[in-house]
């Protein structure tokens, strides 16, 4: 955050993360995983900030309302619907942070959206 300021880069709400793999597939320390904010391309944000796309153009999208403790059900959910509706996974999976200030919030109602890019086989 102090970065984005440093640069006067205004993120465009809200936080997200990229997940390339997950805690059910390997240990805490192999966890490969990154966190960013939308800005615009005219921002030109310079290192150590990297500017990237998401370029997938088939998602499939779930709310998850309750703590982010529990958004692997929502997950599960996502990639057993894709699996039965002849969908597979893309790319890496993204969460969006909703909430402006999730620290003041019950944990039962931060709201997450899941999505995962996907293609037919």
């Amino acid at each position: 955050m102090l970065e984005l300021e440093a640069q006067n880069a205004i993120p465009s709400w809200p936080l997200m993360g990229l997940f390339y793999n997950s805690p059910e597939e390997v240990d805490s320390p192999s966890l490969e995983w990154e966190i960013g904010f939308p800005v615009s391309p005219r921002q030109g944000v310079q290192p150590p900030l990297l500017f990237k796309e998401w370029t997938f153009t088939q998602v499939a999208v779930a709310m998850h309302k309750g703590p982010y403790s529990d958004i692997g059900k929502t997950v599960v959910k996502i990639t057993d619907w894709m699996a039965a509706n002849g969908w597979a996974p893309a790319g890496p999976m993204m969460e969006r942070y909703l909430d402006m200030n999730p620290a003041g919030m019950r944990p039962e109602d931060l709201r997450t959206e899941v999505w995962f890019p996907c293609r037919k086989p």
